[in-house]
């Protein structure tokens, strides 16, 4: 959906839930995005420039983790939306 209303070069959509990537692998259609299993997206450093985080906020033990890492994956001058 973002895809369609903001085509972008490339994107990355990590997951803990095999089953939620292996549906949203299923809808993608024509947009680039690829899929990883992972908890952290501080693995990838300085790599995103725009993050945002869907229907998980009520699923963390520690928000303040999430965030410090999804800050760490954002290049300079990238954005969150929760």
């Amino acid at each position: 959906m973002l895809h369609a209303i903001k085509p972008f070069r490339r994107a990355l959509d990590i997951d803990i839930a095999r089953v939620s990537i292996g549906a949203a692998h299923a809808l993608v259609g024509g947009a680039p995005i690829d899929y990883k299993i992972a908890s952290d997206p501080s693995a990838w450093p300085e790599h995103f420039d725009f993050a945002f985080s869907y229907e998980v906020v009520y699923l963390l033990p520690d928000i303040a983790v999430r965030v410090a890492g999804m800050h760490a994956a954002l290049r300079r001058g990238g954005s969150i939306m929760w």
